[in-house]
């Protein structure tokens, strides 16, 4: 799932699972002309409890307006529904505790989010 523009992005691609944690490759990226910032973790492990996988599942069918993802080794995803029916996810990505971390965050248009939804689903389902 890549969601952003080309200076302001955020990717996120599911590797593989070890009970219990999914493991995720994550890439983001903020910039503007002058200056631009770039993080890349291969190896971000999401808890992938049922009690996770359920409150993924709940935002992804409209039945929560925010989710909030806590990564193991640090950071986090907060994914929230705006009001014309967009989407928009705040993100942090470093150790716990590392000094160094890249906050941001990226929207996404109305016409994008049901395909949103279901690759969120996807990210978050225990296999």
């Amino acid at each position: 799932m890549r969601i952003g523009s080309d200076n302001n992005f955020l990717s996120v691609e599911r590797v593989e699972q070890e009970a219990p944690a999914i493991t995720w490759r994550i890439a983001a990226a903020i910039g503007s002309p002058g200056w631009w910032a770039a993080a890349m973790h291969e190896r971000v492990k999401l808890d992938s409890t049922p009690e996770a996988a359920a409150r993924g599942a709940d935002f992804a069918a409209g039945a929560t307006q925010r989710l909030e993802l806590r990564l193991q080794e640090g950071g986090w995803l907060r994914i929230e529904r705006r009001r014309d029916g967009g989407i928009l996810v705040r993100y942090r990505l470093g150790p716990v505790a590392g000094a160094t971390a890249l906050e941001g965050e990226v929207g996404m248009e109305c016409e994008l989010a049901e395909a949103f939804y279901r690759q969120l689903a996807e990210l978050v389902r225990p296999r």
